[in-house]
């Protein structure tokens, strides 16, 4: 009981860790590594589902497509003239500044071309309001379609009245509600025409590209051309209406400038009467006067100052006598200069005697009496001087103050003689600058008018549409490719749902990840001719994949409990569900080892659907029940395979005490005169969910074999069956895929020795 327990324990131990090393490895799996080769075989096992989707897809895409109204698009290159600028002498700046008014203008033409006014010319030359494909639902536009061309309705949608008819009186009156009706289903057209209408700029120029999209293919010309036209006419009517409003303009500003110029003429002419500026000899003679006054008067004060100068010395002669030379300049020159030389002489004479004779000497006293004498003349004759010079003083000082009146006099007429020539000045000038304006509004309106009928339109048509000869949508080759592509990705939706809702196994990894089990073994399926039994496969194909399968089986059954250290005396065979092979491996593994040269001994437990019988050919009126009854000794139920020399004991049918049998005394006693007379024990023992048999037969057997059917029993089923013998801590278990479709198998493209089996030619039995 204590080593039962002792195995339980390292049973469950083994069982854990091999739980989370392979719940580890899953992890790693799911989060880090991706198995290519397996995904791709997965999705090469439903090639054939990926190719039906994606035929199914591609026909549907066609099929549509021949159902899709084809669309045409073509377009038109319309170029917009720009303003040529001096790149001599032009700045960085302003060259920039040019190229973004260029990119403003080329954006503000896009709108213009898209504009309401340009469609409706368009409509209204095209006539589409008579188009069924554009008013099958606007009855109001195609009712009273002649306003739109009429010459209120040219210029601008609400400046018409919609209720005047034409001049025939085709159109009648509309009532209010039949007017706006009739303008919401013109918006409808214009928007109708708009959204088929792309207007883009070609990046780096100045050209528009207009393309149109229609079902039909010359309305898509005809819409791009008209539009092209529309918009070139309207430039060229634009600068038209421009430059006859400038004409216009230049007409009414040059009559004005004309008054104003007459008027200004007329001032300086009368200003100039008025002030006596005719010829303008009059300022000169004014300033020749104040030249020759204020010489006169220069010449005056020179003079007054010359006779001051003189009776100041004059006067200060006697106080302070003079010499000789000074007093010459003060006198008349004749009788003042005869008295100072005869002065001179005296004196000389004086100093003569003076060195001869004594103060009292007559000579002395006679020179100095003349010298005396001399010096009196002298003084009167100063004084006389004195006296005209005075007289000469108030001559010029009167002098002098006349000529100064005179000056300001001529000063002040100067000025105002200046003062009115600069406003004579200013009066012509004003009319000059008047004239020159006035002479640029004329030289500006001869040339406006001169290039009235030589004006060209700044845009022209680089190219016109042409007639599409295939249609851009549907594009079929695209359609159908995204169809293929979508296809797939069904298929691939599908194949991952149909992965993910199988729930058998297919891989010894899947089930040993989920049962902490070994997988030992995989036996394909066979197929054998009517007229021969499954049982005698392994002899009829000894070289067959399913024949070396069962050979590896045996071999690592050995091997296992040899590295156990336990011998293989009883091996017992059981599966979930009837029917997955249990009976024909437990046969073929009995006969596999009988032919080694074991004495084996197969025993089928399964008391209540047995086939071993059928497999064998045999009758089982001589059975295990038999024998377990007491009714018939052991070596009468024991039959013999003749090619193998193989024991048999067949099993039969005894459902309602087939439990009872299993546990009895005597099977416990079969089992162990067995265990000595053979060398190995086969217990095919019945399906573990159907019946409980199974786990009192794995205390009876060294080892259990597990058969499940490959992608056949369903995941929980398994895992139900294996959990019966674990609950019981029977540890000895093994599991063996068996019914294996090898084909199939290796194009899921798992590990297993079975998938290498492939690679052998199977010959059927």
């Amino acid at each position: 009981m204590s080593d039962q327990n002792t195995a339980n324990h390292q049973f469950k131990k083994a069982l854990s860790q091999n739980d989370l090393s392979s719940s580890s490895a899953a992890h790693a799996a799911g989060g880090v590594e991706i198995d290519l080769r397996r995904v791709l075989m997965t999705f090469w096992r439903h090639r054939y589902l990926i190719v039906i989707m994606m035929a199914l897809f591609i026909m549907g895409a066609y099929y549509i497509s021949g159902r899709i109204t084809p669309l045409y698009r073509t377009s038109a290159l319309v170029l917009i003239q720009q303003e040529k600028l001096d790149v001599q002498n032009i700045s960085a700046a302003q060259f920039l500044n040019n190229e973004r008014v260029d990119t403003t203008q080329i954006l503000s033409e896009v709108e213009v071309i898209r504009s309401r006014n340009i469609l409706l010319q368009v409509i209204n030359n095209l006539k589409l309001y008579q188009d069924p494909a554009y008013t099958y639902d606007l009855p109001y536009l195609r009712k009273f379609h002649q306003i739109e061309a009429s010459e209120e309705r040219k210029q601008g949608f609400k400046s018409f009245n919609l209720n005047s008819a034409n001049q025939d009186g085709a159109v009648p009156l509309m009532t209010n509600d039949e007017k706006w009706r009739y303008e919401r289903e013109l918006g409808i057209l214009i928007s109708r025409i708009a959204v088929n209408l792309e207007i883009r700029p070609v990046p780096g120029s100045m050209v528009i590209a207009v393309k149109y999209v229609s079902p039909s293919a010359e309305r898509a010309k005809q819409v791009v051309d008209m539009v092209a036209d529309v918009y070139v006419n309207d430039r060229l009517n634009r600068k038209f209406a421009a430059t006859r409003k400038v004409s216009a303009w230049l007409d009414s500003r040059l009559d004005i400038l004309r008054e104003q110029l007459r008027e200004a003429e007329s001032a300086v002419e009368k200003y100039r009467g008025e002030k006596e500026l005719i010829s303008g000899a009059r300022a000169e003679i004014t300033a020749q006067q104040i030249s020759e006054v204020n010489s006169q008067l220069v010449v005056s004060k020179t003079r007054l100052a010359e006779a001051k100068a003189k009776l100041d010395n004059i006067r200060g002669w006697a106080d302070r006598p003079v010499k000789i030379e000074s007093a010459m300049t003060l006198g008349d020159g004749n009788v003042l200069g005869t008295l100072i030389l005869k002065q001179g002489t005296v004196e000389q004479e004086y100093s003569d005697l003076s060195k001869r004779y004594g103060e009292k000497h007559p000579e002395m006293i006679r020179v100095r009496g003349a010298l005396e004498n001399i010096r009196a003349e002298i003084k009167k004759e100063l004084e006389r001087t004195a006296e005209h010079l005075e007289n000469n003083m108030s001559v010029e000082k009167r002098r002098t103050e006349v000529l100064s009146e005179n000056l300001r006099e001529l000063e002040e007429k100067r000025k105002e003689e200046n003062q009115a020539a600069i406003h004579l000045r200013e009066l012509q000038g004003e009319a000059e600058s008047i004239r020159q304006i006035f002479m640029a509004f004329l030289e500006s309106y001869k040339r406006s008018d001169s290039q009235e009928d030589l004006q060209e339109a700044d845009a022209q048509v680089l190219s016109y549409a042409s007639v599409p000869l295939n249609p851009f949508h549907p594009n079929v080759k695209l359609f159908m490719a995204l169809s293929a592509i979508l296809g797939l990705f069904v298929a691939i939706g599908l194949i991952v749902l149909i992965e993910n809702l199988d729930n058998t196994y297919r891989s010894a990894l899947q089930i040993e990840r989920d049962t902490g089990l070994r997988c030992i073994g995989t036996i394909p399926v066979v197929k054998v001719n009517k007229n021969r039994r499954i049982a005698d496969y392994i002899f009829d194909n000894p070289n067959t994949v399913t024949t070396e399968a069962l050979r590896s089986l045996k071999t690592v059954l050995t091997l296992n409990q040899r590295h156990m250290d336990k011998p293989l005396d009883v091996l017992g065979i059981t599966s979930s569900l009837p029917g997955e092979g249990k009976s024909t491996l437990a046969l073929w593994m009995a006969r596999l080892n009988a032919l080694s040269g074991k004495r084996v001994l197969l025993i089928d437990c399964d008391l209540r659907r047995p086939n071993i019988h059928n497999l064998m050919g045999y009758k089982n009126n001589l059975s295990l029940v038999e024998y377990l009854t007491g009714q018939m000794p052991l070596e009468d139920v024991i039959c013999q395979d003749e090619r193998t020399g193989l024991d048999i004991i067949l099993g039969r049918s005894v459902a309602n005490t087939a439990l009872d049998l299993l546990s009895s005394d005597k099977m416990v006693d079969l089992m162990t005169r067995a265990r000595t007379e053979y060398d190995l024990v086969v217990l095919d023992t019945p399906a573990s969910l159907a019946v409980s048999d199974p786990c009192i037969l794995a205390e009876y057997s060294d080892h259990m074999v597990y058969c499940v059917h490959w992608d056949g029993t369903p995941r929980e089923i398994v895992l139900s069956g294996i959990k019966q013998f674990k609950d019981l801590g029977f540890t000895n278990l093994s599991l063996a895929f068996s019914l294996v479709d090898l084909r199939r198998q290796a194009k899921y493209g798992y590990g297993e020795t079975a998938y290498y089996y492939t690679h052998y030619t199977e010959e059927e039995a």
